[in-house]
């Protein structure tokens, strides 16, 4: 830091991504290169085969490639298997010791090198490493500020029901101010301790190598405020994720699904303290929230009912009008969940007598909405009618549009089960209704109900294929390009039904390209399986493009997919 000075980074030595069975592909990283040439001079016979590739590859990605840490992994060759080194390493600190004799203490063991570092850090720069721990994954500047600064962690705990630790807070009494951050973070980068893991014209992300990252979180542990940076962790998370479902409601979709796909490990890591931490308040808003995010990525069957069924199990003490909102955005999300549904009787009954008693107008019909659905799916319409249409009348109140046409939907699937000629009449209202308004999101899918309703009715029927192209339409014009690849999927069944394969299999290509740029994991699934029964050779062109893109974005969920994806497609030919 001196004028004329030029900084040259030294990054840790490249790792490949796991798994891998590729020897020469793995002997392409410097960080196997300097493994294999150490494990060498320790056992003479030592090679890389296809058989330890892939425990290799696991131990240099752990170590995040940092060349001590590698060297002191490769010395344990001496009495285990690289296969067991790589069960073990996740525990480093306590592995990786006992260097050559040759050598300083300094480098005898890795968490003697990590410990002189961090002892030259100022007690503010320790103070913001530690709290950094509290990332899963990479973070912003802005998002650091905003956690980690003790003016940042009392204001949030004040004005935050559910954060009493950070309640308690004097931020006068202690060292990290929201002006620090930056500048200390600045020093933390200086001094390799934190990594810039993108840099954009737009924002900077910063994250904390794994071996890093273990002892900071210690350190966190040992300073006794872990609990404290964690809840306003938490209450981050649980406003990021509200204010995107606000967004979503409003129909502004791919920027928000972006924003919570990039967010989705620190999102995890919330849910996960707040179960652990016992605070069902802050479950019940965060799993409430994310429902229609774990649709859009495809997990239908797990994440979102999984974290559903435990914050419900923890709310009992939780007002009401959350447990309704999160059952809510539930029955929205998996409406085709039969038996999870019924199952939700007892809960929501409790919560609609609560709601009463509260008279909180906005959790009674949440309630009734819900109970409308389990009627639907036991088949008793009368019941689902006399529920939803409690429902409506208090959303249309209160002008609440995302409710409403969410209840409408309900009931237009409702009334197909007994009455199709009321459920057409019920749809095309709605059509007029949104088409009106310009709610070309509402439009769509009211569209779309038309749509399947016509194809029961009237298979065959030409009518259907041009009711199919106005929802496509609709959804290109609210830019909401998830409702495009589904709907441009069910046009293309129609237009198979109509024997059309060519223009099947453009439109089955066309969501399953827009499928595979928004990373919806479910839209890509069921586009795949349409478009392999018209162009099996089209659907694996597509997919080993995107398993290209996730391979160089080091996507692991993304890379899985698309190798089971392809797996299945060349099976099948």
């Amino acid at each position: 830091q001196v004028p004329g000075e030029l900084a040259l980074r030294v990054p840790p030595l490249t790792v490949p991504r796991t798994p891998v069975v590729d020897t020469n592909a793995a002997l392409d990283f410097d960080a196997v290169q300097l493994f294999v040439e150490r494990a060498q001079a320790i056992r003479p016979d030592f090679e890389l085969t296809t058989d330890n590739a892939d425990a290799v590859a696991h131990v240099c990605n752990r170590l995040d490639g940092i060349p001590l840490a590698l060297e002191l992994a490769a010395a344990l060759l001496q009495v285990m298997s690289v296969e067991e080194i790589a069960a073990r390493i996740d525990n480093r600190f306590a592995l990786l010791k006992g260097g050559y004799r040759a050598v300083t203490p300094l480098h005898q063991a890795l968490s003697n090198a990590i410990d002189w570092s961090y002892d030259l850090l100022t007690p503010t720069e320790q103070t913001l490493l530690a709290r950094l721990s509290v990332f899963a994954g990479a973070w912003s500047a802005e998002a650091a500020e905003g956690i980690c600064a003790d003016d940042a962690i009392a204001r949030r705990g004040k004005a935050a029901g559910f954060l009493s630790i950070s309640a308690q807070v004097d931020p006068a009494a202690l060292p990290l101010r929201r002006a620090d951050v930056l500048p200390t973070l600045r020093q933390l980068v200086n001094k390799s301790l934190v990594v810039i893991d993108s840099k954009t014209s737009e924002s900077t992300r910063y994250r904390l190598l794994k071996t890093i990252h273990e002892y900071a979180s210690e350190k966190l542990r040992e300073t006794g405020e872990q609990r404290m940076i964690q809840d306003n962790h938490l209450d981050a998370m649980v406003r990021l994720a509200e204010e995107a479902n606000t967004i979503l409601h409003a129909d502004q979709e791919q920027p928000t699904w972006d924003r919570l796909l990039e967010q989705q490990d620190e999102l995890r890591a919330a849910l996960v303290h707040a179960e652990q931490s016992g605070n069902a308040e802050a479950l019940l808003r965060l799993a409430a929230a994310l429902q229609p995010f774990w649709r859009q990525r495809g997990l239908p069957h797990e994440e979102g009912t999984a974290w559903m069924n435990k914050a419900l199990a923890l709310g009992k003490v939780a007002p009401a009008r959350l447990r309704a909102a999160l059952m809510f955005e539930w029955t929205w999300t998996y409406g085709g969940e039969e038996d999870a549904i019924k199952r939700l009787a007892p809960e929501v009954e409790a919560c609609l007598a609560e709601c009463r008693a509260a008279q909180d107008e906005v959790g009674i019909a949440q309630s009734q909405a819900v109970l409308g659905s389990i009627a639907a799916e036991s088949n008793d319409i009368a019941t689902a009618r006399a529920c939803f249409g409690a429902a409506l009348r208090i959303f249309e109140a209160r002008g609440d549009s995302y409710a409403v046409w969410n209840v409408r939907h309900k009931m237009a699937n409702a009334l197909q089960r007994e009455d199709s000629a009321a459920a057409e009449a019920w749809m095309r209202e709605s059509i007029k209704r949104y088409s009106a308004e310009g709610e070309n999101k509402r439009l769509s899918t009211a569209l779309a109900d038309l749509a399947w309703l016509l194809e029961d009715k009237y298979p065959g029927d030409a009518r259907i294929l041009d009711v199919w192209r106005q929802s496509v339409s609709a959804a290109e014009a609210a830019g909401n390009l998830g409702l495009k690849s589904e709907f441009l999927a069910m046009f293309g069944y129609a237009e198979l039904a109509a024997g059309d394969r060519v223009g099947a299999a453009e439109h089955f290509a066309q969501s399953m390209q827009i499928a595979c740029d928004t990373d919806s994991n479910i839209g890509l699934k069921y586009a795949l399986e349409a478009l392999r029964e018209v162009d099996a050779p089209r659907a694996e062109s597509i997919l080993k493009a995107y398993l290209v893109r996730k391979q160089q974005a080091g996507d692991k969920e993304g890379i899985a997919m698309a190798t089971q994806f392809l797996s299945l497609i060349q099976q099948s030919g």
